[in-house]
């Protein structure tokens, strides 16, 4: 046997490393897909009105399950623009009607959560209309079991904050 490699050696130890990183990519997208999937989760904002009403409009925010399989919401919450000494985000958790349309009077701070959202399902939170609060949010988000945050996104928060910032 010679001590010097052909061209052979080194395309057995580049295939074998080839082969390594298949096999581990493999059972990474099984993993990730099949056995431990993570759902996408949708949030979006905007205006109801209630049919019958005295033409009152409630903003609400709608936290929609993508995936196939159910997700658990733990937090909802908005990011506020001001900083924290250390350079953090601050968080404001926002009133919630618990009865909006039929009961507008009814609200509770931080209702938006744990909740659980099936697969395809949908769940609407009315946000209690508090210009003061609103005009320093930035964007809401949700947190979801998996510790992962779902943004609305900025082009939906946009006309919201302009919204409120014209009525200071």
């Amino acid at each position: 046997m010679s001590e010097t490699w052909s061209t052979a050696d080194y395309a057995l130890i580049v295939s074998l490393g080839s082969a390594t990183i298949s096999l581990f990519s493999l059972g990474w997208n099984v993993w990730s897909k099949f056995i431990y999937p993570k759902p996408p989760v949708r949030m979006s904002i905007g205006t109801s009105m209630a049919l019958g009403g005295q033409g009152k409009t409630v903003n609400h925010l709608e936290i929609q399950n993508l995936g196939f399989v159910p997700v658990r919401i733990t937090q909802v919450f908005g990011e506020i623009e001001q900083r924290d000494r250390n350079g953090k985000k601050q968080i404001c958790i926002p009133r919630f009607y618990t009865n909006w349309p039929i009961d507008s009077v009814g609200m509770a701070i931080g209702t938006g959560g744990p909740m659980l959202l099936e697969a395809g399902s949908a769940k609407n939170l009315y946000l209690v209309e508090s210009p003061e609060d609103f005009r320093s949010v930035t964007r809401f988000a949700a947190k979801d079991g998996f510790g992962r945050t779902h943004y609305v996104p900025k082009q939906k928060m946009t006309p919201f904050r302009k919204y409120y910032r014209l009525k200071q």
